[in-house]
C-alpha cells in the first residue's frame, strides 16, 4: 500500500474518530443539570416544552431517534398529560432514553464496578482513610494508568460479548429460516417454534427483555396503558377480545377500564385482598408482585410469553411496538414472586399392601 493511500486511511480514521469523540460529548453533556437547563431554556417563552422544542433538544445533545420514538419518550415523560414537560421531565427523559444498543450495553457490561475496580487498585485502601478523599487526592499519572487499564479491559470484555451476541442471532437466524407448519392428517396441527439455545438461557433474562426500572408500580402501569403495543388485541380463552391496557384496569384499576373490560361477568379478588391469604404472607410477597401474578394468572399469560419466546413473529411484533415494550419490569417482579413461593409439597406415597 502507497503511503499516500496509509495517509488517507490515517485522515479518514481520524475524521470518523472526531465524529464519534462529538457524539459522545454531546451525549455527556446531556447527562449534567446545568448544561440540560441551558438547552431547555433555548426558544422557551415559559417553563414547559413542547414536543417541537422536545425534538430539536434532544437532537442538540446528539440522541439519534426518529420522530416517531421522540413522540413516544415525550408522551411518556409527560407525567401531567400537559402536553409539555417541565424542566425535570425533560432531564430525566434524557438519562432514560435508550436506544436498543445502549440497552443491550448496560445489560452486559459492568461499566461501574469494572471502573471502580481500576480505580481502587490506585488508592489503596486498605487504611481508615476516606476512599473517596484518597481519590481525589490521586495524581494525574496514577488516573492515568487506572483509565488505560480500563479501557483495554472493556475493550477485551465487550469484543468477547459482542461475539456472543453475534452467535446468538445466527443461531435465531436459523431457527427462524427452520420454523415449519406441519398439516397432520387430522384436524390438529404440529408446530415447531423458536424457543431459545442454551446460550439464550446462559445469557439471561436481562439479556432477553432488557433491565427493569427501580419505580416498579409506575412502570407497571406505563407498560400497559402508555407504552407501544398497550392497546394489541388478541382473543381470550373464551374468544373474546382483551388487550394489555384492559387487562391491567380490570385487575388493577377498574375506574380506568372500559365497560366492554367489565361486562363479561369475569369476577376477580382484588390483589389488595389477596396480600391477607396465609401462603401470600409467608411467603413475603409484595403488592406490586402479587399484581403481576395475578396479571399472568389471566389472559395476559399469552402476551407475557410471547414476549419472552420472540414467537408468533407477528404477534410479538404487536405486543411490543417492534421490541420498543418487553414488559421488562412486569416480568422480573414475577419471577421474584415465583421465586418466593415454595414448591408444593410432593404427593403422599401410595401404600402398596404386602
Amino acid at each position: 500500500q502507497s503511503p499516500k493511500c496509509k495517509m488517507s486511511n490515517t485522515n479518514k480514521d481520524q475524521v470518523e474518530w472526531y465524529a464519534v469523540w462529538e457524539r459522545a460529548e454531546k451525549f455527556l453533556r446531556s447527562q449534567q443539570r446545568e448544561e440540560a437547563r441551558k438547552v431547555f431554556r433555548l426558544g422557551l417563552s415559559q417553563d414547559i416544552m413542547d414536543l417541537q422544542s422536545y425534538s430539536k433538544a434532544i437532537k442538540e445533545f446528539g440522541i439519534d431517534i426518529d420522530e416517531s420514538s421522540a413522540c413516544q419518550w415525550f408522551q411518556k415523560m409527560d407525567l401531567y398529560n400537559r402536553g409539555g414537560l417541565d424542566f425535570n421531565e425533560f432531564f430525566n427523559s434524557l438519562k432514560l432514553n435508550q436506544t436498543p444498543v445502549a440497552q443491550w450495553v448496560a445489560s452486559i457490561v459492568p461499566f461501574a464496578q469494572l471502573l471502580g475496580v481500576c480505580l481502587n487498585s490506585i488508592i489503596k485502601t486498605n487504611d481508615d482513610v476516606d476512599p473517596l478523599r484518597k481519590l481525589s487526592a490521586a495524581k494525574p499519572r496514577d488516573v492515568d494508568i487506572a483509565m488505560d487499564v480500563f479501557a483495554t479491559a472493556l475493550k477485551n470484555y465487550f469484543a468477547s460479548k459482542l461475539d456472543e451476541l453475534r452467535r446468538t442471532l445466527e443461531a435465531q437466524d436459523k431457527r427462524a429460516a427452520e420454523l415449519t407448519l406441519v398439516p397432520a392428517a387430522n384436524k390438529f396441527v404440529s408446530v415447531k417454534t423458536a424457543a431459545g439455545s442454551a446460550d439464550d438461557f446462559l445469557m439471561g433474562l436481562t439479556h432477553r427483555i432488557g433491565l427493569p426500572r427501580d419505580d416498579i408500580a409506575k412502570a407497571m402501569r406505563e407498560e400497559h396503558t402508555i407504552l407501544p403495543g398497550y392497546d394489541a388485541e388478541f382473543a381470550m380463552m373464551n374468544g373474546r377480545k382483551t388487550c394489555p391496557s384492559m387487562e391491567f384496569g380490570f385487575v388493577l384499576d377498574p375506574a380506568t377500564c372500559p365497560p366492554e373490560g367489565l361486562s363479561n361477568k369475569r369476577k376477580l379478588r382484588r390483589p389488595e385482598d389477596l396480600m391477607e391469604i396465609p401462603l401470600v404472607r409467608s411467603a413475603k410477597l409484595t403488592l406490586d408482585e402479587v399484581r403481576a401474578v395475578v396479571l399472568y394468572t389471566g389472559p395476559m399469560f399469552a402476551v407475557y410469553n410471547t414476549v419472552l419466546r420472540r414467537e408468533p413473529e407477528e404477534d410479538y411484533k404487536r405486543f411490543t411496538g417492534g421490541g420498543v415494550n418487553t414488559y421488562a419490569t412486569t416480568i422480573f417482579v414475577l419471577v421474584s414472586a415465583v421465586k418466593k413461593v415454595p414448591p408444593p409439597p410432593p404427593p403422599p406415597a401410595r401404600h402398596t399392601p404386602p
